[in-house]
């Protein structure tokens, strides 16, 4: 049940702290069972002293990293902590290794979920493990059959159990494909080592000709789990895919025992298995998930190594005592590279051997090589022994198993995942299967009292709720903290300091002070790292008119990593007030970066850019072309009145570095200015991309027959070109045939366009000509209007009058801009309330009487 369950509900590691919370609390109490009955009925056979052994080693390393310590034997290496807690005023004492107690004791009873399933599978008897396998199976069907549903309807909700699913492939129980493409590879060996062994030891005719149906149906399982491991589309999972199927294959077929030797002839065996695999793929994957797969394949750089030299870093910073077991992303946060910053963070290393370097240090080093050599040695001496072909089997699957999750974590964290852990769980016990189970004699203890046997089992009973009472308080205590929930905070505490943050800072949007700074305090005591009960405790002090206590809260708060936001605004502020531009345009493109230059910390970068020195700091950093920089200048909408100064000034300065703004980037500027009639300052602004126009001779405007790509007219190019707009059934396309045109319709929704651009004129007479082509009705739904562009009143309208033929047809407009319209607006869509479509292409504006110079052309 424990494997069932770690599988079904417990593949989303951080996104399912509940479930992992229900999964750790079994573990707890199938802990106790054992040792209830490993004391009653010695379950447990010799070779489980050695995997006993290296568990009770790495929890060890927990409990080392767990006893409080005097402040004298405290190592270095914390002076980001050492800081926080001086500045807070949290009194030296006696406190453990471990940065975050919390974080570490999860991760201590996750790993109860493979101490179970190591010591199940041991004392679980031939048969036991027989079914093992076999519940292995039938769980990677169920994430098979799950991944199907996903690829053939779509992902709906209740075919992710993790609520979001990687489009294209089929992520099955997981919320990570790769984590499935590791089930369905571990479900290979499964599958040989339930070829190898079914029916070994039986004499009945009857059992074994039954075992040989079971055989049969087991090949075919090989081709479900080959073609759901592609259609996971992991780079990893098929990669180990080409090493695990053929060894998997010849482990199934390499049997000696009857069942076996009755089977298929061998060549026949893969023959079968490949041509199942070619149908079930056609059948299973469909087109475009292929297609997405095969872009998978092509490595085009990874984030993953990106990361490598700051983990590096993190290691060294925190050797060689580490930093804590489960402490890797308020580590890692303190020393995050600026460069790479963006509004995903890492919540692991996606190496399982550093970030244990970087948790546990020296100590974890040594229990690790200590661990891989037991291991090894183990492995060595089963498959050098003459007895049980049925051991060594075992032991090369478990081993097979173990080798495939050690090879994946050096580029992701399988074993964080309960799943994988149980599944660790479960292999270890296979390759430590004993020569000979223990006897099924029970020894004394068996033949007790009954009331006796009654207070055992409650006294287990007892301590299984203990357990996972204290269990599920760390998980609802994660779960206050993912989700920022000072209220479920408050109720929870179990001494999270990450936790008992959101539980001040409740308190202190409650209007109480002196609590919420009492409350962070506490959580500062508990995990100094905690940005936020860091700058909770600033705003208390503040409150409280401690104003030099708030100044030191603040710093120490900014030296806690970039992804605090009310923190790093008042570190720019402060650097500004400083005089340090430079710091506070690193600051402030942290904190655009974090959130892609959109959101409330935008709107305030925007106003603020009428201060020169942020501005001048800022435009060095957009000078190196961060991904914020485009939604930072155009989120949609025009420049506000009070953000349109330093926006302004910030598109000018941009213009002389090496990165000037692009249309996009003017867009929204330019809209500002022109809706406040300030059309010198947008035609100024738009000079910068004039020169990328081609003028059509004898008119003021280019670009008469759409030569331009279909793109430059969906995107938001600037006002001054033409854009593609598409409102309440009023849209336009791009016809590319010769001539090329623009097609326009209408749902009869007058005074909406589907094109449009913006003209400069100075006052005068005007005229325009266009050419349209349609139905001989169209005229009277679709044409073209001139509107002023400050107010967008309609000076001009087109001719409703028939077209006389279905070629192009020539048309023409007269208008007058008066001194109070410096620009116009030309707009293409309804002027009436009939569908109708046609294509207009042709334009040209020109001055009623003489053209004038170029200089006054815009």
């Amino acid at each position: 049940m424990l494997l069932l369950f770690a599988v079904l509900i417990g593949g989303g590691h951080i996104e399912g702290p509940i479930r992992n919370g229900i999964i750790q609390s079994g573990a707890a109490v199938l802990l106790l069972i054992l040792a209830w009955r490993q004391r009653r009925d010695s379950m447990l056979p010799s070779s489980a002293l050695l995997p006993v052994i290296l568990w009770l080693a790495i929890l060890g390393v927990f409990l080392i990293f767990l006893i409080p310590l005097p402040p004298a034997l405290l190592p270095g290496g914390r002076e980001a902590s050492d800081a926080v807690r001086a500045l807070a005023g949290v009194p030296q004492r006696w406190r453990p290794l471990s940065l975050d107690p919390a974080a570490t004791t999860r991760m201590a009873a996750s790993l109860l979920v493979p101490i179970a399933m190591t010591l199940a599978t041991l004392s679980a008897g031939p048969r036991g493990r027989s079914w093992l396998i076999r519940t292995l199976l039938v769980m990677a069907i169920a994430s098979a059959f799950l991944g199907m549903v996903q690829l053939a309807l779509g992902y709906p909700g209740w075919a992710t159990p993790f609520g979001k699913s990687d489009p294209g492939v089929a992520d099955g129980l997981f919320v990570n494909r790769n984590h499935q493409a590791m089930l369905m590879l571990a479900a290979i060996i499964a599958t040989a080592l339930l070829i190898r062994l079914e029916g070994s030891g039986s004499r009945s005719a009857l059992r074994i000709s039954i075992a040989r149906r079971r055989v049969h149906l087991a090949w075919l399982l090989l081709p479900l789990f080959t073609v759901m491991t592609a259609a996971s589309g992991s780079r990893a999972g098929i990669g180990l895919l080409l090493i695990v199927l053929p060894a998997s294959i010849a482990l199934g077929i390499g049997g000696k025992g009857r069942v076996q030797a009755s089977a298929f002839p061998r060549w026949i065996v893969v023959l079968i298995v490949a041509a199942l695999v070619a149908v079930l793929a056609f059948a299973v994957i469909p087109v475009e998930s292929i297609a997405t797969i095969r872009s998978r394949m092509v490595f085009n750089g990874d984030t993953r190594l990106d990361l490598l030299p700051d983990v590096l870093n993190l290691v060294g910073q925190h050797w060689p005592w580490g930093s804590g077991p489960g402490t890797f992303v308020p580590a890692y946060k303190g020393l995050e590279d600026l460069d790479k910053l963006g509004p995903a963070y890492f919540n692991h290393a996606h190496n399982e051997y550093l970030e244990w370097l970087s948790e546990t240090g020296l100590i974890g080093l040594i229990v690790l090589i200590g661990a891989v050599g037991a291991l090894l040695a183990r492995l060595w001496i089963v498959l050098g022994s003459s007895r049980s072909d049925n051991r060594k089997a075992l032991a090369l699957g478990g081993a097979g198993i173990m080798l495939l999750l050690g090879v994946h974590s050096t580029i992701d964290y399988p074993m964080r995942t309960d799943a994988h852990a149980a599944l660790f769980g479960l292999a270890l016990g296979l390759l430590f299967t004993p020569a000979l189970d223990p006897s099924d004699k029970t020894n004394a203890i068996a033949s007790a009292r009954s009331g006796r046997r009654w207070l055992m089992a409650g006294a287990v009973g007892i301590l299984a709720l203990a357990f996972a009472g204290r269990i599920m308080q760390l998980r609802l205590a994660e779960v206050a903290a993912g989700d920022a929930d000072g209220a479920l905070a408050s109720i929870v505490g179990g001494g999270d300091g990450f936790a008992g943050a959101y539980a001040a800072e409740a308190s202190l949007a409650a209007g109480n002070a002196a609590d919420a700074r009492r409350r962070a305090l506490a959580a500062i005591d508990d995990t100094p790292l905690s940005v936020v009960a860091v700058r909770t405790l600033a705003l208390a002090e503040g409150k409280l008119g401690h104003q030099a206590a708030a100044r030191d809260a603040w710093r120490a708060a900014a030296g806690l990593g970039w992804r605090d936001v009310p923190t790093q605004y008042w570190a720019m502020r402060q650097s500004l007030a400083d005089g340090e531009n430079a710091i506070a345009g690193m600051r402030a493109d942290a904190m655009l970066r974090m959130n892609q230059g959109v959101g409330p910390f935008a709107d305030l970068t925007r106003s603020a850019l009428r201060d020169p020195a942020l501005r001048h700091a800022l435009v060095a950093r957009m000078a190196l072309n961060p991904g914020w920089r485009q939604n930072f200048f155009y989120n949609g909408l025009p420049v506000s009145d009070g953000d349109l100064p330093g926006m302004v000034a910030a598109l000018k300065e941009l213009r002389a570095t090496a990165a000037p703004p692009n249309r996009v980037e003017a867009r929204a500027t330019i809209l500002g200015l022109l809706q406040r009639g300030r059309v010198t300052e947008a035609v100024e602004i738009d000079r910068w991309f004039a020169s990328l126009r081609k003028r059509d001779p004898g008119s003021l405007i280019d670009d008469a027959n759409f030569e331009r790509a279909y793109a430059d007219y969906q995107g938001p190019t600037t006002p001054f070109d033409w854009s593609l707009l598409g409102v309440s059934g009023n849209s336009a396309a791009l016809d590319e045939s010769t001539p090329r045109s623009m097609v326009v319709s209408t749902s009869g929704t007058r005074g909406l366009s589907g094109l449009r651009r913006f003209v400069a004129l100075a006052p005068g007479r005007y005229r325009l000509d266009y050419r349209m082509r349609g139905a001989a009705e169209a005229p009277s739904s679709l044409g073209v209007w001139i509107g002023c562009g400050s107010t967008n009143t309609v000076i001009a309208q087109s001719s409703t009058d028939a077209l006389a033929s279905d070629a192009f047809e020539e048309r023409s407009i007269l208008f007058d801009v008066p001194p109070t319209c410096p620009a116009v607006q030309i707009h293409v869509g309804g002027v009436g309330t009939e569908e109708a479509e046609a294509s207009f292409n042709g334009f040209k504006l020109s001055p009623a009487g003489a053209l004038p110079s170029p200089s006054d052309r815009r």
